[in-house]
């Protein structure tokens, strides 16, 4: 698979999954299940590409079938025998299958629907972006050139403003209209906060929409999405789901 310049094999993509299932499963609740090899089933004759467990239980268990072109019916029933296997010899268990492809065929997506509905198959389209968000960047080491020490400019984030928004604010912020916050002093307000962040991605943290909607009252779920799609709300979209970053979420409150 071609993303950019550079050619990806299948063994890449791989890899990225199991260190990014939330890129691409759209999953913040699992652990690989194997780190330094396959997991084996049916005394070593069937391989899954990878299997993850829920974090809290080792009786869910999450098998990951990729292919890099369109999905056809030998990946499509070699899951299916993968779940059956591992049920045979883990009895007790449930099984959640993620197939992972380019494109999938008509003739397919019929099959695939109906596994969908049975609720344990999900099918997702592999996309470049998934890919190029779970690179993490090179970083090039240089020698250390000398130059002159500049004047601080002061932080943006810690400039006061208003909060002019206060009729979608939770009460429990406590915002004075009269004063003014900086965006610095409004993220460690909401760290304080019942409603935690949902996940922290490369140290940023991140706001499902349902956490916004718990912490500013007044916005709704559809408030929020047309917000973000006019952007008034700046999202990030990681795996299937919208996330606002903590900075992003104190600007709009003082916006």
């Amino acid at each position: 698979m071609i993303v950019g310049n550079k050619k990806y094999s299948e063994a890449d993509i791989e890899k990225n999954i199991k260190d990014n299932p939330v890129i691409f499963l759209g999953r913040e609740d699992l652990i690989l299940l194997t780190k330094n090899s396959k997991q084996k089933l049916n005394n070593g004759t069937h391989i899954p590409d990878i299997i993850f467990r829920k974090k809290r239980t080792k009786k869910t268990i999450v098998i990951v079938e990729l292919q890099i072109t369109a999905l056809d019916r030998n990946h499509l029933y070699k899951a299916l025998e993968y779940r059956d296997l591992y049920l045979i010899e883990n009895p007790g268990s449930k099984v959640h299958i993620y197939l992972l492809a380019t494109k999938i065929k008509d003739r397919h997506k019929i099959l695939v629907k109906n596994y969908e509905k049975k609720g344990f198959l999900t099918f997702i389209k592999l996309s470049p972006s998934m890919i190029k968000n779970s690179i993490k960047p090179k970083t090039k080491t240089k020698k250390p050139i000398p130059i002159p020490i500049p004047i601080p400019k002061k932080n943006p984030n810690s400039i006061p403003k208003k909060a002019h928004n206060l009729s979608y604010i939770n009460p429990n912020l406590k915002l004075d209209s009269a004063k003014t916050y900086s965006i610095n002093e409004i993220s460690s307000i909401l760290n304080e906060l019942p409603t935690s962040p949902s996940i922290s991605f490369e140290k940023i943290k991140l706001y499902s929409i349902e956490d916004v909607t718990s912490l500013l009252t007044g916005l709704s779920t559809i408030k929020i999405r047309k917000l973000i799609k006019d952007q008034k709300l700046k999202a990030k979209k990681l795996g299937r789901k919208l996330y606002i970053s903590q900075t992003n979420l104190a600007k709009f409150i003082l916006s």
